[in-house]
């Protein structure tokens, strides 16, 4: 008896234009005791002179696996997770397996700080990365001498050979809620991606360029990607008051993963100009006349400022981006390239790691006292000697760059 097992489509849009659509079918024959896949791609080029379009289409070699009776079975019946055959050694994965769920310590009242860690490798597919699993792996190693405790710190990776660290869709959401569970003011929490990450045209309206960004989880083929309207939704919007999150986004297309409204310059400077940057501007002059004991000035000058830039009539997308921030909470994002870029999955001194993260760990020790704004340079720096993409910062309420950064 043949049965499909799975059949699942994803859809990627690269930096140079090109749409790849890969279409996995799997099957189980329990007859005969084999697994049959099947991987048809299709690329499709717009030459960007003439609109013309082109498409190729790639259909790999049906592979038949044969495996005991007793895997067979159990893939039939979506609960093999791995299996490996006695002779040609070929490991395969059944979509529809029950995953293991991930275990999270529980929150000691006395700790301010705590991490989600996630590095992804995609092992065993045509997306693997080879260094995602040190990079988490190195940012526990940094995290350890700035004042966290491993008890506080929750790796999820596919490098491990844990199932319950796999870096599933479900066990990522999760993670995330563990991080921001009993969060109150004065809490530091940090939050790094090492992994895929991937453009999809924007279906809710609220992107300047079209598009969402998103991060790939391990089992993304089969539970889709998480959006950046997702991310913020959680890492976000449930931030507390008083509380910090500072997360790093090493991946493809990430400049605007968590969807903030305000970007910087290395020199502090806010990067477009827009009604975003103009509250920007308002922030920081709020905050200055409130200083000096003008609090009725700064009151009137936010009200006619805001009427000024009818914010609370029919709002632009830029303006929405803006809804997504927070005045509450502090929230830094540092991001590997901008959304329209590749990130590099490098080899440096031999070792496979994501260039992003080897940079940001690199330019705090060799600057341990550096400013938001400084760190932002340095870490392009050291990329650019290597690489072409663009490492961003963004934040979720308008921040003075030559603050000092703080994790």
């Amino acid at each position: 008896m043949s049965r499909d097992v799975q059949t699942k489509t994803n859809t990627e849009t690269l930096a140079n234009g090109k749409v790849v659509e890969t279409k996995v079918t799997t099957q189980v024959d329990t007859t005969e005791n084999k697994v049959v896949t099947t991987v048809t791609t299709v690329v499709t080029t717009t030459d960007p002179k003439t609109g013309s379009v082109s498409t190729s289409t790639k259909v790999n070699t049906t592979t038949t696996t044969t495996v005991p009776a007793e895997m067979t079975e159990a893939a039939a019946n979506g609960t093999l997770v791995a299996a490996t055959t006695p002779s040609g050694g070929t490991t395969y994965v059944v979509a529809k397996a029950t995953p293991v769920t991930a275990q999270f310590p529980a929150h000691s009242s006395t700790s301010t700080k705590r991490a989600l860690l996630i590095g992804v490798l995609y092992k065993g597919s045509d997306n693997e990365l080879l260094g995602c699993a040190n990079d988490i792996q190195n940012m526990q190693k940094f995290l350890l001498q700035h004042g966290f405790h491993s008890k506080d710190i929750v790796m999820l990776t596919d490098g491990a050979g844990n199932p319950a660290q796999t870096p599933t869709r479900s066990n990522m959401i999760a993670g995330m809620k563990w991080l921001l569970a009993d969060a109150k003011a004065g809490d530091s929490l940090f939050f790094h991606f090492s992994g895929h990450g991937l453009q999809t045209l924007d279906k809710g309206g609220d992107e300047d360029d079209g598009h969402d960004e998103g991060i790939c989880p391990v089992d993304f083929h089969q539970s889709g990607i998480i959006l950046d309207d997702e991310l913020n939704r959680r890492l976000v919007q449930k931030l507390p008051a008083g509380a910090r999150l500072t997360a790093v986004f090493d991946c493809c297309h990430s400049g605007s993963t968590l969807d903030l409204p305000y970007a910087y310059l290395p020199d502090g400077t806010l990067k477009e100009f827009s009604k975003v940057k103009e509250i920007g501007k308002l922030a920081k002059s709020t905050a200055e006349e409130v200083l000096k004991g003008n609090i009725t000035g700064s009151i009137t000058n936010v009200f006619g400022k805001l009427k000024s830039l009818s914010l609370t009539k029919t709002l632009s997308t830029t303006e929405k981006v803006a809804i997504r921030g927070t005045e509450n909470a502090d929230v830094i994002c540092f991001s590997g390239a901008k959304d329209w870029q590749t990130a590099a999955d490098a080899k440096i001194n031999g070792v496979p790691t994501g260039a992003m993260s080897f940079a940001v760990i690199r330019a705090i020790k060799e600057q341990p006292d550096c400013t938001y704004g400084e760190l932002l340079g340095n870490v392009r720096k050291i990329i650019a000697d290597h690489f072409s993409q663009v490492p961003q910062i963004s934040t979720g309420k308008h921040m003075d760059m030559s603050q000092p950064f703080v994790v």
